[in-house]
């Protein structure tokens, strides 16, 4: 054992030899897990944490295999490694390296192991400890099916301490066939040089950037050492002060123990009052010192709310816009412009305050801004679109603004109204006259404050009383109604309270379409001949109300069931349009179903060419008698429900109705008297043949 033990001193030696003089990296713990089996997993510097589940333990099944790792070399093991499953619970387990590790003298501290896993597992969080009570995250791992080799690179604040602890943690998911197995665990640093850099205080500050320009600092700094071939590094913090992940701001090559590197911190830097400074190098790598003091960095901007569009009447006031600007602003002008992204070059006379309400003596669309100066450079808001028109139309009833049935919404305004007797509350009008009686539905949105509506019929109210009314707290108020053709409809849109006095709103109104089936054309109760073709069975009509137009892309018809006829009985079925609408084939009919079908209790007919109709229309079904059709069968076709006949309506809407069919029977020709034309022989004694020919009428 003794010689055993000064082999390994002897090889330590020589590998920290090796790294002082090359700065490499060095292995400062490593446990590959031994040989032997374990459960639970107690192993010395140690410690593990398994809730409510299966343990750690070692196994030596499914040893790690392949996987090296190089600067320092470090290969697979075999034999033992630490397992888990991830079953009986969703708690949180980890394994725990709690033996103290210094780092002091070493920077670049990393954590490597081999890992796999088997199903379904989570990532791995690798965190690290300096006081054995906080754990901050270094970064997670993702295992895959077969052995890999893992390296977590952790912060800066795992360097220099000289109680390094290190814990790897997992969620369970509650299924004891999803495990992991890791191996071969080491921590690795680097030997920090002697060289040291400091870097002096920095001037300037507070620094000034735009969303395009940065600020430009000087960073000078002294170091101690002898450098070769080097460039020393100016480095950013992050707001906090942080270096976890720094931002590189200028460079200088040199071998001097001292000097300024020219640097920029970058445009649209985030603001902060923390920013630090250091600098580094990379011949040998040293990581100096950060200047000592806090940096203010201000980040010019400013941001104009609210951004709606506002629209006013002439020389009215608007809704008061406010400017929040980042730290650091010198003064700020409001300016106009009347194209939509400027360039804003029209200064408003007198705004240079961080609010600004608007108001303009001109007819226009205007573009406002604030543009907030800085020391380094300007910053442009937002823009907020301002319509400027001549001023409230419709303020009273009698001037009412149509709206059109089914448009899209159009914009309004109350900024600028006012009421009139017997009305007690700021309003604007609008009007409309249904051309189709059906429900109607009013919509009025997208306002701020407490704005209502209420609907009026035939002619402009001389009182309070409404015809219907809503009156909520939301943005948005409706009204659906019935409403009459031919009536005109007046609406009113008040302002509840001041807030919704200078509101703006969309409004519009919108009918629901139909479409009715009933059996108008239908033959009524009656007979159908044998042996005759394109013989009506029933008939349908389809009515729109409301609608623009609609089309029919199928109809499905089925016998009723007290009907007797079967296919041997009846054939062909069509449907046709008929364009006279006088219920019988007479030749103005067209054919919109193709070729026929037979008889069922389900026919479901493809009807072509029924699109973009705007009125009424007629429809037949039509059928062949066989000749050898059986006398007193009964035929009855039904179009129910109204869901069998499929249409599109626009605007969209619903079918409506039934066409029940009327029963019709089978009967043979009727018979009719026979006109007698020639008798052959003319006489003859009892039993002759003779041949009778008849002109008209039968014999049967």
């Amino acid at each position: 054992m003794k010689n055993n033990y000064n082999i390994k001193v002897r090889l330590l030696a020589f590998t920290f030899l090796c790294s002082f003089f090359s700065w490499g990296q060095v292995t400062l713990a490593l446990d590959n897990f031994g040989t032997t089996t374990q459960n639970p997993l107690s192993r010395a510097g140690w410690t593990t944490v398994a809730p409510g589940g299966s343990p750690w333990e070692l196994r030596t099944t499914g040893a790690s295999t392949t996987y090296t790792w190089t600067n320092p070399a470090v290969s697979f093991s075999g034999g033992a490694n630490a397992f888990t499953n991830l079953g009986n619970g969703t708690a949180t387990k980890s394994l725990t390296y709690d033996n103290s590790i210094s780092t002091v003298g070493y920077t670049g501290i990393a954590v490597r192991f081999g890992g796999l896993k088997s199903g379904t597992v989570p990532a791995l969080d690798v965190s690290y400890s300096t006081d054995g009570t906080t754990y901050v995250s270094g970064g997670t791992v993702t295992l895959g099916t077969s052995w890999t080799a893992f390296t977590t690179s952790l912060p800066i604040g795992a360097e220099g301490v000289s109680n390094l602890r290190i814990r790897i943690s997992v969620v369970a998911n509650n299924t004891a066939g999803n495990f992991l197995r890791l191996d071969d665990f080491h921590i690795i640093g680097t030997l920090a040089s002697s060289n040291s850099i400091s870097t002096s205080a920095i001037a300037g500050s507070p620094f000034c950037v735009t969303s395009s320009t940065g600020a430009s600092v000087s960073v000078p700094f002294t170091s101690v050492g002898t450098f070769t071939a080097n460039t020393y590094t100016a480095q950013l913090s992050n707001a906090a002060g942080s270096f976890a992940s720094p931002t590189n701001i200028g460079s200088l090559v040199s071998t001097a123990n001292s000097g300024t590197i020219s640097a920029t911190i970058p445009a649209n830097t985030a603001a902060g009052t923390g920013y630090r400074i250091r600098v580094i190098s990379n011949g040998p790598v040293v990581t100096g010192t950060d200047n000592g003091t806090n940096l203010t960095v201000n980040l010019a901007g400013v941001t104009v709310a609210p951004s709606a569009t506002q629209n006013l009447a002439v020389g009215a006031n608007g809704t008061l816009l406010t400017a929040t600007e980042n730290a650091g602003v010198v003064s700020r002008q409001w300016y106009y412009s009347t194209v939509s992204g400027g360039p804003y070059s029209t200064a408003i006379l007198g705004a240079t305050t961080t609010t600004y309400t608007p108001n303009f003596a001109l007819v226009n669309t205007y573009y406002v801004v604030c543009i907030s100066t800085y020391s380094c450079g300007n910053a442009t808001s937002n823009q907020v679109q301002i319509n400027v028109s001549t001023g409230i139309t419709n303020d009273l009833c009698t001037t009412a603004t149509a709206l059109v049935i089914n448009a899209a919404p159009i914009s309004g305004t109350l900024t600028g109204s006012t009421f009139t007797a017997p009305f007690t509350k700021k309003d604007v009008w609008y009007g409309f006259t249904p051309t189709c009686s059906g429900s109607h539905t009013i919509t009025v949105s997208g306002f701020t404050g407490d704005v209502d509506i209420e609907l009026f019929s035939g002619a402009c109210p001389a009182t309070t009383t409404t015809l219907d009314a809503s009156a909520g707290t939301t943005s948005t108020e409706s009204i659906t109604l019935a409403l009459t053709a031919g009536t005109t409809y007046y609406l009113r849109v008040l302002a509840f309270n001041v807030a919704a006095e200078t509101a703006n709103f969309n409004v519009s109104v919108t009918s629901t379409s139909q479409l009715q089936i009933t059996n108008t054309g239908s033959p009524g109760i009656g007979n159908v001949i044998i042996g005759t073709n394109n013989i009506v069975i029933m008939g349908f009509m389809t009515s729109p109300n409301c609608a623009t137009n609609y089309s029919i892309s199928s109809v499905t018809l089925g016998a009723a069931a007290v009907a007797t006829a079967t296919i041997s009985d009846v054939s062909n079925f069509r449907i046709v349009y008929d364009i006279n609408g006088n219920g019988i084939v007479d030749g103005a009919e067209t054919s919109v179903s193709g070729a026929g079908i037979a008889l069922g209790t389900t026919m479901v007919f493809t009807l072509s060419g029924q699109t973009g109709i705007v009125a009424a229309r007629r429809y037949l079904l039509i059928a062949d008698i066989s000749a050898t059709a059986t006398n007193g069968r009964t035929i009855k076709i039904n179009l129910t429900p109204s869901s069998n006949l499929v249409a599109t309506l626009t605007p969209a809407g619903t079918v409506l109705g039934t066409a029940l069919g009327n029963t019709q029977t089978i009967v043979p020709p009727a018979c009719t008297s026979a006109v007698i034309s020639s008798v052959t022989p003319a006489s003859g004694s009892v039993g002759t043949e003779v041949t009778i020919t008849v002109s008209s009428g039968n014999l049967t």
